[in-house]
């Protein structure tokens, strides 16, 4: 009479991601060397349809700066 076994293995099932890595290194590559380098191009925008005009001096302007070290808070300059 036969017995089965139990055979104990432990797989060791995982996925090797260097093939993937070098794809996209090979892929940022072309990208990089592909795509021309060209200066901001002017963009002629239509003028609005719809909303209101603000005059510059009833505008308010906020401008949010760097911060001198990291997670220090921001200088914010109202005006």
């Amino acid at each position: 009479m036969l017995l089965r076994r139990q055979v104990n293995e432990e797989r060791d099932e995982h996925i090797d991601m260097t093939p993937m890595v070098d794809v996209v290194f090979q892929l940022m590559t072309f990208m990089l060397f592909s795509v021309q380098m060209t200066s901001g191009d002017l963009v002629e925008v239509p003028p609005a349809r719809h909303g209101v005009g603000v005059e510059e001096d009833a505008a308010t302007f906020l401008t949010v700066l760097k911060p001198e070290r990291p997670g220090a808070e921001p200088p914010v300059l109202l005006g």
